[in-house]
């Protein structure tokens, strides 16, 4: 299945990727309007949406999590951006009480969407 998911950070990128990142950590807004941490996606990007990415990310720094709980990442390779940047990501579904993505693979930014807007999925449980 395909989430669109709210970018709240990312991790510092290894080897190839140094000079970009090595995964997104995304969420979505719960129904108290605070951002959930689901987890990271650090497959599927081109070597143009790693640089697209990277420099949006860049423009949207901020020292603190906007996760209403801090994802378990060490604090030496998180950098916490605005969350402004939506993006789909296909994932499988969620079994049992692991309310996590699983498989995650990043498909594209969705320019035509709000991070606001972007709701908690059923599937997940906060």
């Amino acid at each position: 299945m395909t989430s669109a998911l709210v970018v709240g950070g990312w991790l510092r990128g290894r080897g190839r990727r140094v000079a970009t990142f090595g995964a997104l950590l995304v969420g979505a807004y719960d129904r108290w309007e605070r951002l959930v941490w689901l987890g990271s996606v650090g497959t599927g990007f081109t070597d143009g949406s790693l640089r697209v990415l990277r420099a949006r990310l860049d423009a949207l720094s901020q020292p603190i999590s906007p996760f209403i709980v801090q994802p378990p990442v060490p604090e030496c390779d998180v950098s916490w951006v605005e969350p402004a940047i939506v993006v789909d990501v296909m994932h499988e579904v969620p079994r049992g009480s692991r309310s996590r993505l699983q498989a995650a693979v990043w498909k594209r930014i969705r320019f035509d969407l709000s991070p606001e807007a972007i709701a908690l999925p059923p599937q997940f449980s906060a």
